[in-house]
């Protein structure tokens, strides 16, 4: 990320209106007092503009205002639905299925592909809406689909009425430089560092271009997102990033400048091997069975022989040796910098000539690097061993001193790094203090911007919380801590209640009644997040007090992060922990779920079973009976029911399925003697009385039966100008036909200038999962011969339907010898031709990001460069350049 400097000349008064710090509150006071005054107006503790007043719908929740779904808990439909094998594009097809629910056209043009997460279990397609070309601030929908590319569950956060607008002028008068120094004037009078501003348009009414600048001050904690007016320069509005332990105050006395270190740059790497460190596992009062107070006391970071006998012997796996021959806390999971960037202080990291050199006391101020470090990556390692997906395997990176004096932990979360503070006892001696905020990045990692809403607030710490308490609980029952109140946490960090509250897992209360993260003004995030770590300790009891229930816990709540979207809520976790069952475990625990969550309110009493079906398609049979079958998740299925009915609207015979086994319920559906439209639905009913119907939203499935005499549909982007060098190009469609296709092919022509004919031919399309994809035949072509071809296709059906595209003429291409002549996407290239150590992938050693996207051809992405002697070679597929007499590598 580009970063500039910005020294301001504003004077900053330190008065804090009243109404800024209630609104502020404690957790933001310290940030706000340093702000200009015109900004500390403008300081938002969410985003104001997606707080939707929904309500709870059959299946999801809609806006009260609007009308358009926000939540969609089981995808209406998609079963129907075309599936591709790239996740992304049936999620389209679902998108432009659902347009009128949600709000956008069904040519969903202006929702931009933003990222693709799979798992061996789900796929995430995240898309951000935008406004002609310019993303829209915050506003995201999200498609959720199963094992099978099934659409299962949508989350949005459109705004309808962005799209409506006239057009807004979306070139900004103010140039970027100028925003970047705006916003950094208002955030400190010190210098500041800023990220490279992106253009938005906020969805105000009326909607404005912005630049949005994230700025980090020098000399206070915060991570600012500015949104500065991109034509007239006005403060839209400021909003701190950065999460927090929610300690409530400010700095202790400074610490020394001994303690606070300096930065030195990395060492070049040349290794990596497991070393040995000391640490506190979780802390000295948990393992001792004592509470603050005596000789357990932090005593101004001192050496004692109690705090001294605490300490625990660990490896620390993946170390770095530097090209100096040293050893660095720096591994594939989390690596420990000095760099003031994170946080306000910089530090000068550990690095010992042997990798068993990391044993220090509490009082060395390498300690806290080596105990955040054995945490992290002992963190990340279980994690990996749960095989719920990548979640943050590519690392973080931590400052230990980062926050200096201040007595307050941050994860930056446009950074991805933790930075801790040094006031009362050093957070990063706490493990509690360490994996909460490590919770933050695991979350983070999974649901980008969930952060962004005050419930979304909540959700992090409580989650985080319950990270943090999952681990403690884990070494009591393991019989390594001689305290056993696993649920009160960072006990050392807060001196067990007496440098700060700290806090303890136990709320008691109902959602939403008991919660107050819809209002901002009564809203505290870490009161109504401990009702969901609570929530989630009361899951980890019911699946089973020993290691098979918190196993199944810790998977559930992080595989269903994956699910879930901004503008976030309570209940939308809740039914993602549902989800999650349902891909993971195939519904096993779905009625343990809904006992524990609805006794808290965040789901309906009674449990739902969830059916899965695969649409009938049409068939030229006539008469007898097709096999039906359909898949329910849940336990004590009372009965799963079709209900059939011919060339109507609302069927009205009912036919039982009998269970098959493995959740599947089957019978052989009559069809009509003499042909016709069939339409049917599925229900299921649990012993409870919960009730699921498919299609969710009360319309029927339909097929036909009888002989087929209509065509396949051909979709297909023309070719347009084509440069020699990129010759033969490659065709792609889009061909649906209800009976199956059986070919698709391409007859073309090419003439030269004159309007000769120069050769001709056909080639047939091959289908990739996707689409129908060939490529024309290598032959000679030169600068202004002209391109012609029509596509065919034929259907499966017993009449053999063939349609072509276009009906008449020719597609028409000119052939050209200037422009882009080849372009390539690291993300999805293959066409290079690698040897020795090239490779492409996600880099997460080295650099460690990519010039765009995630990926890179590099040499060894996710490791060093070999020590041994070789030859490796990137080759590029051969172009013709024939007759070009520049040509440029770019």
């Amino acid at each position: 990320m580009r970063c500039s400097w910005i020294l301001s000349a504003l004077v900053v008064v330190w008065l804090v209106p009243a109404a800024v710090a209630q609104e502020a509150g404690p957790r933001r006071a310290d940030a706000v007092r340093h702000l200009a005054p015109e900004a500390r107006a403008r300081v938002v503790e969410h985003d104001p503009r997606v707080r939707f007043t929904t309500r709870p719908v059959p299946g999801g929740r809609v806006d009260v205002a609007s009308g358009v779904l926000r939540a969609e808990y089981q995808a209406v439909g998609a079963a129907s639905l075309a599936r591709a094998a790239a996740p992304e594009v049936t999620a389209q097809r679902y998108l432009a299925r659902r347009a009128a629910a949600f709000g956008w056209t069904p040519e969903v043009s202006d929702l931009e592909l933003a990222s693709v997460h799979r798992t061996p279990y789900s796929s995430h397609v995240v898309f951000r809406q935008t406004y002609r070309g310019v993303p829209v601030f915050n506003r995201t929908v999200k498609v959720n689909l199963d094992a099978d590319g099934r659409p299962v569950m949508v989350f949005s956060g459109y705004a309808p009425d962005v799209a409506a607008q006239p057009a807004l002028r979306v070139v900004p008068t103010l140039e970027a430089d100028a925003a970047v120094a705006r916003a950094g004037a208002v955030v400190s009078k010190a210098p500041v560092r800023a990220a490279a501003p992106e253009l938005v348009v906020v969805p105000d009414a009326p909607p404005r271009l912005a630049w949005k600048v994230i700025v980090w001050p020098t000399d206070y904690p915060a991570e600012w997102e500015v949104l500065v007016d991109a034509h007239d320069g006005t403060l839209i509005q400021l909003m701190d990033l950065s999460t927090h332990a929610g300690k409530g105050h400010g700095a202790h006395a400074p610490a020394s400048a001994e303690a606070l270190g300096s930065a030195t740059p990395p060492a070049t790497a040349a290794g990596t091997v497991s070393g040995t460190g000391f640490v506190f596992d979780p802390n000295p009062l948990a393992g001792a069975g004592v509470v603050y107070g005596g000789a357990y006391v932090d005593a101004g970071d001192a050496d004692t022989p109690v705090l001294t006998e605490a300490l625990r012997e660990v490896a620390l796996p993946g170390i770095t040796q530097g090209a100096d021959g040293l050893y660095r806390l720096e591994g594939p999971h989390v690596r420990i910098v000095g760099d003031a960037s994170i946080g306000i202080a910089a530090y000068t990291p550990p690095a010992e000539p042997t990798p068993d050199g990391f044993r220090y006391t509490r009082s060395n101020p390498f300690f806290e690097a080596v105990n955040a470090y054995y945490h992290i990556d002992a963190s990340q390692r279980y994690v990996q061993a749960l095989e719920v997906g990548d979640i943050q395997k590519t690392g973080v990176r931590v400052n230990p001193h980062g926050l200096g004096a201040f007595d307050d932990s941050k994860y930056y979360t446009s950074l991805n790094a933790i930075a801790f503070g040094l006031g009362g006892v050093d957070d990063a001696e706490d493990a509690d203090v360490v994996l909460h905020e490590y919770g933050h990045a695991l979350l983070e990692a999974s649901a980008p911007g969930l952060l962004r809403s005050p419930e979304g607030r909540a959700l992090h710490e409580g989650w985080a919380d319950y990270w943090a308490a999952s681990y403690s609980r884990r070494q009591v029952e393991a019989g390594k801590a001689g305290r056993t109140d696993w649920q009160t946490l960072m006990e050392w960090d807060s001196g067990d209640g007496t440098l700060w509250s700290g806090r303890s897992l136990g709320r008691s209360g109902r959602y939403p009644q008991d919660t107050r993260c819809d209002d901002s003004f009564s809203c505290n995030i870490y009161e109504d997040g401990l009702l969901w770590a609570t929530t989630l300790m009361e899951l980890w009891d019911a699946l089973g007090r020993d290691t098979q229930g918190r196993v199944i816990t810790d998977r559930l709540t992080l595989f269903s992060h994956a699910y879930l979207s901004h503008p976030v809520t309570m209940a939308d976790a809740a039914q993602a922990l549902v989800r999650a069952d349902s891909a993971l475990y195939g519904g096993a625990h779905i009625d343990v779920l809904y006992q524990v969550l609805s006794a808290r309110g965040f789901l309906e009493a009674v449990a739902a079973p969830i059916l899965m079906h695969e649409p009938l398609a049409s068939t030229e049979q006539q008469g007898g009976t097709v096999r039906l079958r359909t898949r329910v998740v849940g336990t004590a299925i009372a009965s799963v029911t079709v209900t059939y009915g011919y060339d109507t609207d609302t069927p009205t015979i009912a036919l039982p399925l009998v269970a098959e086994g493995d959740g599947v319920y089957a019978a052989d559906l009559p069809l009509p003697e003499t042909g016709g439209e069939v339409a049917y639905y599925l229900t299921a009913t649990s012993d409870q009385g919960g009730q699921a119907r498919l299609p969710a939203d009360g319309t029927v499935y339909r097929f036909f039966a009888g002989p087929d005499g209509i065509p396949p549909l051909i979709l297909h982007e023309p070719l347009r100008q084509t440069p020699t060098a990129a010759w033969p190009p490659d065709v792609v469609a889009d061909v649906r036909d209800d009976a199956g296709v059986d070919s698709v092919w391409v007859v073309f022509a090419i003439e030269d200038a004159a309007g000769t004919e120069r050769t001709q031919g056909a080639f047939g399309l091959a289908y990739d999962g996707d689409h129908y994809r060939g490529t024309f035949p290598l032959v000679k072509v030169d600068e202004g011969d002209r391109l012609r071809y029509r596509l065919f296709a034929r259907d499966a059906a017993a009449a053999k339907n063939e349609a072509v595209l276009p009906e008449q003429g020719t597609f028409d291409v000119r052939i050209s010898a200037r422009g882009v002549l080849q372009a390539y996407d690291f993300e999805t290239a293959t066409a290079f031709a690698a040897t020795g150590v090239w490779a492409q992938g996600v880099p997460t050693f080295g650099l460690r990001v990519a010039r765009s996207g995630e990926q890179v051809w590099s040499t060894a992405p996710q490791t060093t460069y070999p020590a041994e002697a070789g030859v490796s070679s990137l080759t590029m597929p051969a172009l013709n350049l024939d007759g070009y007499a520049h040509v440029a590598l770019v």
